[in-house]
């Protein structure tokens, strides 16, 4: 089993950061996370899978494949600090909504949005470097 592994290490690594790309593109729909700028994470996601799945089958194209991709890993750092200040917005209305409640100046039947995950984009850097990085040294 270990010889099977070592002798597809880089195979396996990529096809689990093809995988991860693809179960995050399938979240970001769950989530309806299309919205304006909201549309740059599935469409990076869905196009470093198909990058990933070329340059895993045409050799020819791994490097310029390798340079797309760290080209588009910067994409889930955007969304962090995108995510970031939806939050802090977010703190801020929360504060303004306790504010209202200590004075008696809430509305019943108001509801508080959640806060965006401030982290979860970097999956989206991480998984794009991993698949950047086997397609960079796969040899056949």
């Amino acid at each position: 089993m270990r010889g099977f592994l070592k002798s597809r290490f880089v195979d396996i690594v990529i096809f689990f950061a093809i995988f991860g790309l693809l179960i995050t593109l399938a979240e970001l729909f769950t989530l309806e996370h299309f919205h304006k700028i909201q549309m740059v994470a599935p469409v990076v996601s869905g196009l470093s899978a198909i990058l990933m799945i070329l340059g895993f089958f045409v050799g020819a194209l791994r490097f310029p494949i390798f340079v797309i991709l760290l080209l588009l890993s910067p994409s889930g750092i955007f969304g962090m600090f995108e995510h970031w200040e939806h939050a802090s917005e977010e703190e801020t209305a929360y504060a303004l909504e306790i504010y209202q409640t200590v004075n008696g100046e809430k509305y019943e039947g108001e509801e508080k949005e959640e806060k965006p995950p401030i982290f979860a984009p970097l999956s989206l850097t991480g998984l794009i470097l991993l698949g950047a990085l086997g397609l960079f040294v796969k040899e056949k």
